[in-house]
């Protein structure tokens, strides 16, 4: 989930339009990309922040499916309106972890959101929480240590940390279950994170077992003068997948760019790169790249082209606009080769400027 302000000047109102945005993993036996979310699946506000609300359904339309994983991934934006400099904390806790789960040891899942409407005193504008994407399942050779990159960014340029969801978190009193069976996390799984403005947050794993194994997280955004109180907190859920592969096999993402590098770009001004991927042998082919995390606005990514037999490529093209001007942005992806097998994430920041002349 994440959240922003429709118009930051509704602070002259006494109300706030809120747009919420939800990506949910569903693991079944559907052999067709359609929506899911049943007509009474709706987010709960905790009633100790919120005493009426509108229903907020977490039914979204399918836009990926995976056949080898019976796996659909679900997408909504629905908008609300709230009171101006009011808090609250939205919940889903309903659906169930599948039973291939080994860490959901009684398979109940949770995900919170806080949302916060004060102003800020600086600014007088209404904050909004930073944005994330994973894929719904990472796939890992067991036996190895593997570094996995968390992308986090934030419009309002707050400071971004994550820090492991726990079943007992305490917001100004409020005592919120973050993760259910989902907080009972492997030994094995590290996370690393920042206290300043580089959005750093890290995952080292080291997968002994072919299972799948869930991972929560939360991502929290921090104003430089109150480094220890969130403005607001969103979840990251996903899966970890062991598989006995050897590490060499796995593909590659091996430019344009050096993979974390920051990137100026100017406003109205198109860039383009291409992504190129290698496999491990000519008898292995990358069927695709799926960007997880994209800059705000429109961007395309071309269908794989082959180069050789085995470097493959897509070229990435985005157009920042103006009202981008001062802010951070990000792209990531993975590449996927034909038996499900992905490369390690890649990902290019991006510091949007205004266009100098000629």
């Amino acid at each position: 989930m994440s959240w922003k302000v429709v118009q930051q000047n509704s602070t002259n109102s006494s109300n706030v339009e809120i747009e919420l945005e939800q990506t949910y993993s569903w693991m079944n036996n559907l052999g067709e990309c359609k929506p899911l979310g049943g007509p009474n699946e709706n987010l709960a506000c905790v009633s100790t922040t919120c005493s009426i609300m509108p229903s907020i359904s977490v039914r979204g339309k399918c836009v990926s499916y995976d056949v080898d994983l019976k796996l659909v991934v679900t997408k909504s934006t629905r908008s609300f309106t709230r009171a101006l400099n009011s808090e609250m904390f939205l919940m889903y806790r309903k659906q169930n972890w599948s039973a291939t789960i080994s860490n959901a040891s009684n398979r109940t899942n949770s995900l919170v959101t806080m949302i916060d409407l004060k102003t800020r005193t600086k600014t007088g504008q209404i904050n909004s929480s930073p944005i994330t994407s994973m894929p719904s399942v990472i796939t890992l050779p067991i036996n190895t240590q593997q570094v996995i990159r968390i992308p986090m960014i934030d419009t309002d340029g707050d400071i971004v940390k994550c820090r492991w969801a726990t079943s007992s978190t305490t917001y100004y009193s409020t005592n919120i279950d973050e993760c259910a069976s989902a907080c009972n996390r492997n030994s094995n799984f590290t996370l690393y994170t920042s206290s300043n403005l580089d959005n750093n947050c890290t995952l080292v794993v080291s997968v002994n077992s072919t299972s799948y194994y869930v991972i929560a997280i939360q991502i929290e955004d921090f104003l430089p003068a109150a480094p220890y109180h969130p403005s607001s907190s969103i979840p990251l859920q996903f899966i970890i997948r062991g598989i006995d592969d050897n590490n060499d096999s796995l593909p590659q993402i091996i430019g344009e760019f050096t993979n974390g590098v920051i990137i100026t770009v100017s406003a109205n001004t198109v860039f383009s790169t291409s992504i190129i991927a290698k496999t491990s042998s000519d008898q292995t082919k990358i069927i695709k790249f799926s960007s997880d995390m994209l800059p705000l606005g429109v961007t395309t990514t071309s269908s794989v082209i082959q180069q050789n037999a085995s470097v493959y490529s897509a070229i990435f093209t985005w157009t920042p606009t103006v009202d981008q001007i001062g802010t951070k942005q990000l792209y990531c992806t993975i590449a996927f080769d034909y038996s499900n097998r992905q490369s390690t994430q890649y990902c290019l920041n991006f510091i949007v400027v205004e266009k100098t002349g000629e």
